[in-house]
């Protein structure tokens, strides 16, 4: 027997076939099915939909950002030593980015470039590794 004529199972191929799911049984000690499992997950993995990258639409933030938004961005040194980034532009950039996500945290770091906050950082000495703080976030400056 191999355990599929149990209720238990029975009642499990049964729900999983009635919401679409397929079902193998496997025995990984004894190697039963798997490459049963793996054909089931190649073909899983065929139907999915290609991934979708969004990039963010233009905005006047962004337009900003290329025109210099680091003339209305004040740096300065705290007395931990911080590079410490205070402005309008910036508090506005913040609100906008989840911080939890990769792709806005890409966004974010591709306007902190375009708006030349970055180069500043640098001017004023800020080097790798260096504490950065703006509008209540903190990071270590990376290259």
């Amino acid at each position: 027997p191999d355990g599929t004529e149990s209720p238990e199972a029975k009642r499990l191929i049964t729900t999983a076939e009635a919401m679409g799911y397929p079902i193998v049984f496997i025995s990984a000690a004894a190697r039963d099915n798997l490459k049963e499992l793996t054909d089931e997950i190649s073909r899983s993995l065929a139907e999915l939909p290609p991934v979708t990258t969004f990039e963010a639409e233009i905005t006047p933030m962004d337009l900003d950002a290329d025109k210099g938004a680091s003339d209305a961005v004040t740096i300065r040194r705290g007395d931990d030593g911080a590079f410490i980034c205070e402005g309008i532009w910036l508090e506005e950039l913040v609100r906008r980015v989840n911080f939890d996500e990769r792709e806005s945290l890409m966004y974010f770091q591709r306007m902190l470039i375009q708006g030349g906050i970055i180069e500043r950082l640098r001017e004023h000495g800020c080097e790798e590794g260096d504490t950065v703080r703006m509008c209540g976030i903190e990071f270590d400056f990376v290259e």
